[in-house]
């Protein structure tokens, strides 16, 4: 029978303590409380445990709330000079994530050999970008240009997003997990895909689950973009026939749900998408043959709903005030709208060039880039162009040492989903889109995670084909970092 070293036993007792202590405070604040919320904290505390114990349920567990987790609360938080038109809104994956944090932290201070943060390529220019943000905000904070409970709860999700990333790329220990992890992903876009497709017939613009009253439609094509992304760098990366068909399936699944969004950035996600999934692919020809009847497809038999759409925003709006025209184009009121928003930026940005206004502190901007000059300034940009750089340099990494035919799809699919984004990102606030960065932050830890593994420098074990820096993710790990 194995002996517990004296470490082991301190563990145990520690861990023996916590629990105990943790059920008498539980039990105290659950009598205390209503039936709802005493249900909640047994929830929270339940996921807790799941989290501490097996990080990777806990993963699974945020990666189906990342689209299919109710609102909890949505509220506009405005004061000063920010104004925000949706508000900041918390789902329960906020709240996971919170639960996934404070986990981690545990494990960190009871398993000291775990760390907190594996160092790779996206440390730096993530920490540069958060820094800069939260520089901005507490300026504009300190100059009356942020109200202060909205701007701490915008810098708040930034941090939320990328901590998606570290916990991805620090629980995660071999090749088997991360394609489990993949699995989960695409069978929460499968149900998502379902959900909207049932919209259809409703004639609506057709959203994901609890998006709210108006809910946002650019969202969900935001988030189908990188989906489809992912199932195209699979489908030009397979070995099989069986496994192309099913990559196409996939695709099919989620491209009807995808038209009619009726989102214009993420119809230009999805040429970003198509171009670098033929650049990238090794079969150039039928990747470009296949993207081209794709893109035919889509214009040929796009439904009526589809090509209305594109015509009214390129003159087929009725004439009226507000209308911008570009040489013989009159584009639609909503576009014309944005575009002098950014007109507007253009002229106020010289006033606080370097930093900006502060996270919320200039008002609503439909726009990722001149969203991110006019709040966190010339400063901000840069680091943000410098993530994205890294992000395309880190896919790029890891396709290159990829090891099989499915890793090189899913770092094709992440390249693609990532240009797709950044065009994406011409419309709409994409990098800040919950919904869209979640997930999008997890595929990125994924693929961290296999060019790690896959670098020659990089101590492997190959019985268990896992890395050796990583711990076991049960509760008692027999190879410690």
């Amino acid at each position: 029978m194995p002996t517990l070293s004296s470490s082991d036993r301190v563990v145990g007792v520690g861990l023996a303590l916590f629990v105990g202590i943790l059920c008498i405070v539980s039990a105290q604040a659950i009598a205390n409380t209503g039936n709802i919320t005493g249900l909640a904290i047994t929830l929270g505390l339940l996921i807790l445990l799941i989290c501490f114990l097996w990080p990777e349920v806990g993963i699974y567990i945020l990666i189906f709330s990342m689209l299919l987790g109710p609102e909890i609360i949505a509220s506009n938080l405005t004061g000063g000079g920010a104004t925000t038109e949706r508000g900041v809104t918390l789902r329960l994956d906020d709240f996971l994530l919170l639960i996934i944090a404070f986990a981690w932290f545990a494990r960190g201070a009871v398993y000291q050999e775990l760390g907190l943060f594996l160092s790779t390529p996206l440390n730096r220019p993530i920490m540069a970008y958060i820094l800069i943000a939260i520089v901005s905000t507490t300026i504009g904070m300190l100059f009356d240009r942020v109200s202060p409970i909205t701007g701490f709860f915008y810098v708040l999700k930034y941090v939320e997003y990328v901590f998606v990333y570290f916990a991805v790329v620090n629980f995660i220990h071999d090749k088997a997990q991360a394609r489990r992890l993949i699995r989960v992903l695409f069978i929460t876009g499968i149900l998502v895909a379902i959900y909207a497709g049932i919209q259809i017939p409703l004639g609506v613009r057709v959203t994901a689950p609890f998006e709210g009253e108006s809910g946002e439609p650019n969202t969900l094509g935001g988030y189908l973009v990188l989906l489809i992304a992912l199932y195209a760098g699979l489908l030009v990366s397979s070995d099989s026939l069986r496994k192309g068909i099913r990559y196409a399936v996939g695709i099919t699944i989620l491209g009807i749900p995808f038209l009619f969004t009726l989102s214009r950035a993420s119809y230009l996600g999805i040429f970003a998408v198509a171009i670098v999934i033929v650049m990238l692919s090794r079969q150039k020809i039928i990747a470009g043959f296949s993207a081209v009847t794709f893109v035919l497809a889509l214009i040929l038999l796009a439904p009526s709903s589809v090509t209305e759409r594109i015509e009214y925003t390129f003159g087929g709006q009725r004439i009226s005030t507000g209308q911008v025209e570009l040489g013989n184009i009159r584009l639609d009121t909503s576009t014309s709208a944005r575009l002098k928003s950014y007109e507007d930026i253009l002229s106020d940005f010289p006033k606080h060039p370097l930093i900006g206004y502060g996270v919320t502190g200039y008002g609503f901007i439909d726009g990722q880039y001149p969203r991110v000059l006019i709040e966190t300034g010339l400063l901000g940009l840069a680091t943000f162009l410098w993530l994205i750089y890294s992000l395309f340099i880190q896919g790029w990494s890891a396709l290159k040492s990829a090891a099989d035919k499915w890793e090189q799809g899913i770092c094709i699919g992440f390249l693609a989903g990532l240009a797709g984004l950044a065009f994406h990102a011409l419309g709409s606030n994409t990098f800040i889109i919950v919904r869209i960065m979640e997930p999008f932050w997890l595929l990125a830890g994924i693929v961290t995670f296999l060019h790690i593994f896959n670098n020659p420098d990089t101590k492997v074990d190959e019985k268990s084909e896992s890395l050796t820096p990583q711990v076991s993710h049960g509760l008692i790990s027999s190879t410690p970092r």
